[in-house]
């Protein structure tokens, strides 16, 4: 029994073959590697497509339209149907409810069900057992080494590192605190990786800075911050009258937040996103799919950080990365993930 493998070695084992299909084949390999690439890619443009009887499903333990993984799979299963001709379902629930919802799904059709949610993890393992006729994809944000030692062939793990995201995020935002102070308007339960991630990120910058960032949660301090890290708190993209001159800036955690409508005219107050790379492993398992290629275990299974494309960046936009800090976050997150796990 093989071990999580890096997403770059897996093979896109879809739209290598040379056998039959090559036109679909060659249409999912551009799409797969210009989501790659690009990590914020617009939905492609509505040209014609040839529907197929194949549904694609996602089932989130949280709302599909907050910041995080959930809207990055969501928006995933919209480029899925704009580039396959698949249909998608996309169903709310919660750990209590799991198994039930996931009949729900099965009555639908589903061929595949993307999850996430890490509280479904004590459930995952007895519904792929259960279900060899459905194959699923869990996106998780904790380890899950029970899973990958169970090694279902219809199981495909995208194990995404929250606290290598939150040093990210944290840096970042300590790079452009002119102020000095980093804040969150709150500290929500499931992101506490996320927020150590981010008070390391942050201890990293001060280890070589003229000056202290300070990290700060609550209401007044975001008020009085200069950055705010978005971590999914309700009215925390608010800017104020009171902020300091309406300069706060913003560094986000999911689909680049620049291009966020809930931002409104404040998007250029948007500094960075740090962004959850699922799309491409998503488009990419619904393509091999297609052509009965899904392969599933821990062969299938991946272990996503900033090395492997994992999590990248956002393009800058109105306001310019200090000098040298993207290069700086390379640094960090290689020695993290070669010395420090």
């Amino acid at each position: 029994m093989g071990e999580v493998v890096p997403a770059t070695s897996l093979k896109l084992v879809s739209v290598l073959k040379t056998s039959g299909g090559l036109g679909f084949r060659a249409t999912a390999l551009a799409a797969i590697l210009s989501f790659a690439l690009t990590g914020c890619a617009e939905l492609p443009s509505p040209d014609p497509i040839i529907p197929v009887d194949y549904r694609a499903c996602l089932l989130t333990e949280n709302v599909t339209d907050g910041l995080g993984v959930n809207e990055v799979a969501d928006y995933a299963m919209k480029q899925a149907v704009a580039t396959y001709g698949v249909k998608r379902t996309v169903l709310r629930s919660s750990p209590a409810k799991f198994l039930v919802s996931i009949e729900k799904l099965h009555k639908q059709g589903c061929n595949l069900i993307v999850l996430t949610g890490d509280d479904f993890a004590p459930q995952v393992d007895e519904m792929a057992m259960t279900r060899p006729e459905t194959n699923f994809l869990y996106i998780t944000e904790t380890a899950q080494p029970e899973l990958i030692r169970a090694d279902r062939d219809n199981l495909a793990l995208y194990q995404l590192d929250l606290f290598e995201a939150g040093v990210l995020a944290g840096h970042l935002a300590a790079s452009m605190a002119e102020l000095n102070t980093v804040a969150v308007l709150c500290e929500l339960p499931e992101k506490r990786q996320f927020l150590a991630g981010i008070r390391s990120g942050i201890s990293k910058f001060n280890e070589d800075a003229p000056y202290q960032t300070q990290f700060a949660v609550g209401a007044k301090a975001a008020a009085d911050s200069s950055v705010r890290i978005a971590v999914g708190c309700e009215g925390e993209l608010a800017v104020r009258s009171s902020d300091a001159n309406q300069s706060v800036r913003f560094v986000g955690y999911g689909l680049d937040l620049y291009l966020n409508p809930i931002v409104g005219e404040y998007k250029k107050n948007v500094a960075a996103s740090v962004i959850p790379n699922v799309r491409p492993r998503i488009l990419e398992v619904i393509a091999s799919d297609l052509e009965g290629d899904f392969i599933g275990g821990s062969l299938g299974s991946v272990f996503a950080n900033y090395g492997n494309n994992g999590l990248v960046i956002s393009q800058e936009h109105e306001i310019a990365f200090p000098a040298g800090e993207l290069e700086e976050l390379a640094r960090i997150a290689r020695d993290y993930e070669t010395t420090l796990k």
